[in-house]
């Protein structure tokens, strides 16, 4: 059959329409299919258990809309609206998107993170993550209250003891004079060590000075240093630094190092007062401020917190850091003075401190977890970071590198989210925190105390181990309103907890022994 030129221009015209149709048809439900997509605007990277969250763009509601936030699948739409949608560039056609509003839960699950996604008409888009923050009625304990315990006497000094039962101990220069004590957390004071008890090979001592001590975790054996008299030859021309361990079960002290210091200034020569490590008997020790036991024997000893030492359980002593920086009021009398015999003069603390061979950290030391084998520093010149170090290898672990506090600060999240810092040294923009209290699970224990917000004062936690903050305690630390109103300053610490979770401190410059008691 022929077909013309003009049929055949028919028929082509035709087949072109039919294809048209079936492409338009193809792209209509392709862009069918689009739209019922789900599009979402930015949102917030953070959220408090309890805030809203506010998601916008093509959600399509009637399509079966269905939102899931961390462990929770499908979460409850507070509201939902229809909103022109607003931008700085000209639109000329009003559009408008969907807004609805998700109060935040904590069965959604506290942490970073947690995962978002939309579905819509069958179609389920991922979106950003957010972290779910606590709020302040979170807490690993109860609300607390802080109420007075116990008055310190003049000369009285803490003994470290980190035992997780509230129990405390503490050298009393007055009564009961000259002893070692126990604190109890029902406030009974009783007494370890009296005079009586001060007596080693050398015969009977008299404590003259109390340096300082510290308790194992099992509080079997108590340390402490201390400058003492005896009625040994050598007593006459030097003053004599004990280090005594106790077994606190018998009662039977033994002097684990004894080191004299000459009365006489030409014979304080750099040879007779050394050497700084070694067996323990060999060694010149002389003041230790802080003395921290562990479980396993070793025993950790604070030099005015610029030095610090290790005693192994075999008996070998050796300085594991010396700091560059020491704390606010701390000055070096770790060690009495050495005199130079080519200056004719006394060496100054700085070139005193450097005769000691060790890794230097750049800041000063905060706290120690003896058994977790951990060291907690802060760093740097701002004295904002801090650090935490492996004791074992004398290197630095983790940096914690906090936030400036902007308006409300958070102190639970995720490390790179808090704003509740530790400053704790001087500048107007400071928030004084009190405590650095290593607990175990590389956790250190904190008060917030300098914040003008709603629920503040509050004790943290830094976890270490997740990385991440949280509220010891619910709500804000009350004060008991039947004592004297109690301050915590920087010459006061962190003492212990106990079973239930209840802290005990020193308080109004180390005046009283404080505690936490349920509100």
């Amino acid at each position: 059959m022929i077909i013309s030129k003009r049929s055949c221009h028919t028929w082509f015209i035709c087949a072109l329409a039919v294809m048209t149709a079936a492409g338009c048809k193809k792209a209509d439900q392709q862009y069918e299919v689009l739209h019922k997509q789900p599009e979402i605007l930015a949102y917030n990277d953070a959220y408090v258990v309890g805030d809203t969250l506010v998601m916008q763009g093509r959600l399509n509601p009637e399509y079966g809309l269905r939102i899931k936030i961390g462990d929770v699948d499908s979460v409850s739409i507070l509201a939902m609206e229809k909103v022109v949608y607003s931008t700085n560039i000209p639109v000329y056609d009003t559009v408008w998107i969907d807004r609805i509003k998700i109060v935040i839960t904590q069965q959604m699950g506290v942490g970073p993170e947690r995962p978002v996604a939309v579905t819509s008409a069958g179609n389920t888009i991922p979106a950003r993550p957010i972290e779910i923050l606590e709020n302040a009625t979170a807490g690993l304990v109860q609300p607390l209250r802080l109420t007075r315990q116990h008055t310190l006497t003049g000369g009285s000094k803490i003994l470290y003891c980190r035992s997780g039962n509230g129990n405390i101990y503490l050298w009393t220069q007055l009564a009961p004079a000259r002893s070692i004590n126990r604190l109890s957390p029902d406030g009974t004071l009783a007494t370890i060590l009296s005079p009586a008890d001060y007596k080693d090979s050398y015969g009977a001592f008299t404590i003259t000075a109390f340096n300082g001590g510290g308790v194992d975790p099992q509080e079997r054996y108590l340390y402490f240093s201390a400058i003492t008299t005896d009625n040994s030859a050598d007593n006459a021309a030097n003053e004599i630094y004990r280090l005594c361990r106790v077994d606190l079960a018998t009662r039977q002290l033994a002097t684990i190092n004894r080191t004299l210091y000459p009365k006489t200034a030409s014979q304080r020569t750099v040879a007779a007062l050394t050497p700084f490590e070694g067996k323990i008997n060999d060694v010149k020790i002389f003041k230790a401020s802080r003395i921290y036991p562990d479980s396993s024997g070793n025993v950790y000893v604070n030099m005015s917190d610029l030095l610090l030492a290790k005693l192994d359980a075999a008996g070998n002593y050796s300085y594991l850091f010396r700091f560059s920086r020491n704390p606010p009021g701390v000055t070096a009398d770790f060690v009495p003075q050495i005199w130079n015999t080519g200056a004719n003069q006394y060496y100054a603390p700085g070139d005193v401190l450097f005769m000691f061979e060790n890794s230097e950290v750049t800041g000063y030391m905060r706290a120690i977890a003896p058994d977790e084998g951990l060291l907690y520093c802060i760093m740097g010149a701002s004295v904002h970071d801090l650090a935490q170090y492996d004791l074992a290898n004398q290197v630095p672990l983790y940096t914690y590198e906090p936030k400036l506090i902007t308006d409300i600060p958070y102190i639970s999240g995720s490390f790179s989210l808090l704003t509740g810092y530790p400053r704790s040294n001087s500048g107007s923009n400071d928030a004084p925190l009190f405590g650095y209290m290593a607990m175990p699970g590389q956790k250190l224990l904190l008060l917030y105390q300098g914040i003008s917000a709603d629920n503040f004062p509050a004790f943290g936690v830094l976890n270490f181990a997740q990385r991440r903050g949280e509220r010891y305690a619910p709500g804000k630390v009350e004060r008991d309103i039947s004592t004297t109103t109690v301050t915590l300053t920087a010459g006061d610490e962190l003492l212990n907890y106990d079973a239930n979770g209840m802290l005990y401190m020193t308080g109004n410059s180390r005046q009283y022994i404080l505690k936490t008691i349920s509100q």
